[in-house]
């Protein structure tokens, strides 16, 4: 056995992991962890919690947008004037920092992370979450906002 395989996996006897009677256990405090928001989201810098894992569904909803609640979103198309809603934003980019400094993204479908938890991207320290619309519903808002501010005015002229 080589000294990096001896590094890698420790040779423990079950008596160095049982706990026994007089025993104590000390969980040292980490510091808090965060997370950004852009795009469609809400700005803001959002602790990450500590007792359970969270998502990237999961941190939208802590950034204050639900999936389907684009008439939330700042600057949004989703409450057209006299309240018909748009399409939703369901592209979730994720800006994630490698220990080296770089930075890649990664692309969340919603439509498929709402339907299949394998789609469902765990939320790193540091990660930058970006809400965007996809083409095809910028298209249908820009179309529904045409039609409402034109069309309907162009209706009742003549």
């Amino acid at each position: 056995m080589s000294a990096k395989t001896q590094i890698n996996n420790p040779m423990l006897q079950p008596s160095d992991i049982i706990l026994e009677e007089g025993d104590i256990v000390v969980v040292e405090a980490r510091d808090t962890e965060f997370f950004y928001t852009g795009g469609l989201l809400h700005g803001g810098q959002f602790p990450i919690p500590r007792d359970y894992d969270l998502d990237g569904v999961g941190a939208m909803a802590i950034a204050g947008q639900g999936l389907g609640a684009a008439g939330q979103s700042p600057g949004g198309g989703g409450m057209l004037g006299g309240g018909f809603a748009g399409a939703s934003p369901t592209q979730l980019y994720v800006i994630r920092t490698t220990p080296c400094g770089d930075q890649f993204n990664i692309a969340v479908d919603l439509n498929k992370a709402l339907n299949d938890n394998s789609e469902r991207l765990m939320v790193q320290p540091g990660d930058t979450l970006i809400l965007r619309y996809k083409p095809c519903e910028e298209l249908v808002n820009f179309s529904l906002v045409t039609f409402f501010t034109y069309g309907i005015t162009e209706l009742f002229r003549n």
